[in-house]
């Protein structure tokens, strides 16, 4: 049966909201309101500071300063699938017309400059692409590099006398085994490109390597084509939707509360609290036990039970957050996932408007003689292609099951519904995306994109009510990104 929740369901004699008897507005007192929008405003500064690399490195560490060694890191996403395309494209070019040298590095600059540990993947890469010599170049640059690690700068310096020997094969079996064997482990799929070093295309190990690279291309060529056909649908779902609106024919599910209270952004409040402090905590406890941040990320499921401590009725609450089945759980996915594939058009905007922001920042870097600046990624990116099974299922169920249940519960539940009390939909929708989006670790350059995707949930919450519909627009965004980057890397 539907489950359409609306406040006009809650018993007129409720007592719980606000003086005045009005069942409608949430719990809370101008006091309490002032205290949470101030709580608010600083753990999301806070929070966004915590975000960026340095403050983590701050908050955790400690910053280095300018001579300290940089810490190794285990194989990452970016660089690894970013590599594998160029590789793959130059593959699947031999022999025709292919990419000039200078078009396949030139992306590559950004991960150099970002890590040390990212420069010798770099280096082995542009063995491919340039030729030995670019190799040899790079990787006796990163050996005599004092901030890159002695086991780093051990393997550059074993990796360049392996490109600059005639006999690549024979330069590799000489290299210590104790910097050999440790290649693959230390480095994936780069190491076992440099093991391949001097080897004909054709040789089994070398042909493994490039196989992998050639499927990360088609991966990557399959999924823009999907997304371009599935654009094309939305546009012509968003133009139907904006027509039937017009028409009277699409009503919106969503009731806001009255005016007053405080209960829902002091959940928002708590929320982000407890989302700061558990970065650190988790840290703290990582060495000891494996995955603790990840375990600890699910404790926040308990924030949205806040209001109900705090005395909201259970189904007041309900409709608040949006925890309802509307009008039935099989007809809020579908439309969530209409929606999200409607809404693809605007994310297609605001991606356009980040690689704007990306290419300004880029030239205004360049001008002022800056560093160029590290590649626009999230830290799920970065570490999907660390680890095994295990850890790889902990980060799908982050990014599948934890964000649009946690996130969609507390952005588009308990912000949006307290906005929604004093301000018109579009502009509660864009509050919430800009804070959504400026709290993501991906830097401020993505805040376009970030925010169109949070203007669509929000718009589903609005049209359905129940937050069935945004959850799955946000899995499925997840998972797909997920899914692909999981294939590309495999």
């Amino acid at each position: 049966m539907p489950d359409d929740v609306t406040p006009l369901s809650i018993s007129q004699n409720d007592p719980t909201g606000a003086p005045g008897g009005d069942p409608r507005r949430d719990i809370g007192t101008r006091a309490t309101l002032t205290l949470a929008w101030i709580a608010t405003v600083l753990v999301v500064v806070a929070t966004v500071f915590v975000q960026t690399a340095g403050g983590r490195r701050a908050l955790m560490q400690g910053a280095p300063g300018p001579a300290a060694t940089l810490p190794d890191e285990p194989p990452g996403g970016i660089a690894e699938i970013m590599c594998r395309y160029l590789v793959g494209a130059k593959t699947m070019f031999s022999g025709g017309v292919a990419p000039s040298t200078k078009e396949l590095m030139q992306p590559l600059a950004q991960f150099e400059e970002a890590s040390p540990t990212d420069a010798l993947r770099v280096g082995i890469a542009a063995a491919e692409l340039e030729g030995p010599s670019a190799a040899v170049d790079r990787l006796t640059t990163l050996a005599d590099n004092p901030k890159a690690s002695e086991t780093l700068r051990r393997e550059a310096a074993a990796l360049a006398a392996v490109y600059a020997a005639d006999d690549k094969q024979a330069a590799i079996r000489e290299i210590d085994p104790s910097i050999r064997g440790g290649l693959t482990d230390r480095h994936g799929w780069f190491g076992d490109l440099a093991q391949a070093a001097g080897m004909a295309e054709s040789d089994p190990p070398k042909a493994a390597v490039l196989a992998r690279a050639l499927r990360t291309v088609l991966i990557l060529v399959g999924a823009v084509m999907v997304v371009g056909v599935a654009g094309i649908a939305g546009l012509v779902l968003l133009i139907v939707a904006a027509l039937k609106r017009s028409k009277g024919q699409m009503h919106d599910r969503y009731h806001p509360p009255a005016p007053g209270g405080s209960v829902y952004l002091e959940t928002f409040a708590i929320f982000l609290g407890g989302f700061l402090l558990l970065i650190p905590l988790g840290a703290l406890i990582e060495p000891s036990v494996p995955g603790a941040g990840e375990m600890l990320s699910w404790l926040l499921v308990l924030v949205p039970l806040w209001p109900l401590a705090r005395g909201t009725p259970w189904n007041k609450h309900r409709h608040a957050l949006g925890w309802h089945s509307g009008a039935g759980v099989a007809r809020e996915v579908g439309a969530g996932v209409a929606g999200y594939i409607a809404g693809l058009p605007i994310l297609g905007l605001g991606v356009m408007l980040t690689l704007i922001l990306a290419f300004a920042d880029a030239l205004v870097r360049k001008a002022l003689g800056l560093h160029e600046g590290g590649p626009i990624s999230h830290p799920i990116v970065q570490e999907i292609g660390q680890g095994g099974v295990w850890a790889k299922v902990k980060l799908v169920s982050l990014a599948v099951i934890w964000a649009p249940l946690v996130e969609e519960s507390m952005f588009r539940g308990a912000l949006y519904h307290h906005l929604r009390g004093r301000l018109r939909p579009l502009v509660s929708g864009l509050l919430v995306a800009f804070v959504f989006a400026v709290i993501h670790p991906q830097g401020i350059i993505t805040v376009p994109a970030l925010m169109s995707l949070a203007v669509v949930f929000a718009q589903m919450r609005e049209w359905r009510g129940s937050l069935i519909a945004p959850m799955t627009a946000h899995a499925l965004h997840n998972g797909a990104l997920m899914t692909v980057m999981l294939i590309a890397m495999s």
